[in-house]
């Protein structure tokens, strides 16, 4: 019963929710991607996809719909391993995280438009 009752709340949620167009766009995105979604359904024009998570051979992999500005990775106390200024249009960028430690990292990627996207990065 207990795995029941999340299962029938979801199913609620959905059927009340109105199934508009952006709502169906984000269904129809890629699993790799990040799809950030306001309150009001809209998909803005941010999309980020970092992979592999976690990191097994020592490269990540950070593709986004906007131009990069900026990226730091940082240790989970917030010292800074990596900090690097991108020329305006790039879109992709491939890290190579050999030399770090086995762990837990937070990447931050700054954008031109001021947005910012930090995801947990796991370094194994």
């Amino acid at each position: 019963m207990k795995k029941i009752v999340p299962f029938l709340i979801m199913i609620l949620l959905l059927t009340s929710m109105r199934f508009n167009d952006s709502i169906a766009r984000l269904f129809e995105q890629d699993n790799l991607e990040t799809v950030f979604v306001d309150m009001n359904g809209e998909i803005p024009e941010l999309v980020v996809s970092v992979y592999p998570n976690p990191v097994h051979d020592g490269k990540i992999n950070i593709i986004t719909s906007q131009h990069i500005k900026s990226i730091k990775l940082l240790t989970i106390v917030g010292s800074v391993v990596f900090d690097e200024e991108y020329v305006a249009g790039i879109t992709s960028v491939q890290l190579d995280l050999d030399k770090l430690n086995k762990g837990l990292y937070l990447l931050k990627v700054e954008f031109s438009k001021e947005n910012i996207y930090t995801e947990k990065i796991m370094v194994k």
